[in-house]
């Protein structure tokens, strides 16, 4: 079964199974204060993406695009940056606009009308 999520936390990978988190490289499971670090660390990354969610429908907003919604990657793996605000991307963690296929920016930037 391939894991939901992999998450780094202190130079060691693990991975979210649906049911509960398990060291990437061998599946045993962490101790209890291991998995409530990856757990604030989810939180976490969860609050940052509804930030660049928000962040995107205003942009689109100033440019007069409708929001058509964002996903997860769509093909091969991009690394580059944001046009606008120079800031790194890589659409394994950044989501990507539907509109135009861009990997959505922290500054709410993405492709469209670029």
């Amino acid at each position: 079964m391939e894991p939901e999520l992999t998450l780094e936390l202190d130079g060691r990978a693990y991975a979210w199974t649906g049911e509960g988190w398990c060291a990437a490289a061998d599946h045993i499971q962490p101790p209890a204060a291991i998995a409530q670090r990856l757990n604030a660390l989810v939180r976490e990354l969860n609050l940052e993406r509804q930030q660049r969610l928000v962040s995107h429908v205003r942009y689109l907003q100033e440019i007069g695009v409708p929001y058509r919604g964002v996903q997860a990657r769509r093909g091969c793996v991009r690394v580059t940056y944001c046009w606008r605000c120079k800031h790194d991307l890589d659409n394994r963690f950044d989501d990507e606009c539907i509109s135009c296929g861009w990997i959505l920016c922290g500054c709410g930037a993405c492709g469209c009308r670029h």
